[in-house]
């Protein structure tokens, strides 16, 4: 599956990469999310483009919609992992200020939920 999504991360049309995030959260969803772990964590860091940062970081918030509250005892990883692309992407000006609030809000509300 990886191989054969691997082209579209780094795609310049944003939908195609936001089909491809969806895609590789259902993936996870079926297979677990330390098995994408270090895929994530390379896409994440990855210089080639900032679109495959910014599609790994939309992975990871498409894994957290998708699997709810079964992303917390993967959340200090996932939370790592975008760590870096995402300020990277707010200092190129690729990640609005929306982006980034919507990303940490989703993250804390989860966390606020079901974190009791």
């Amino acid at each position: 599956m990886i191989s054969t999504m691997r082209p579209d991360i780094d795609n310049m049309d944003e939908y195609v990469r936001n089909t491809t995030a969806r895609a590789f959260a259902v993936v996870a969803s079926a297979l677990g999310i330390p098995s994408l772990l270090p895929f994530l964590k390379a896409v994440c860091r990855s210089k080639k483009s900032w679109q495959a940062r910014h599609t790994g970081i939309k992975i990871v918030q498409q894994i957290s919609i998708l699997m709810g509250c079964a992303v917390l005892p993967h959340l200090k990883s996932l939370v790592e992992i975008i760590r870096n692309g995402k300020i990277f992407l707010q200092r190129k000006g690729r990640l609005s200020n929306n982006a980034i609030f919507k990303i940490h809000l989703h993250y804390y509300i989860i966390v606020l939920l079901y974190a009791k």
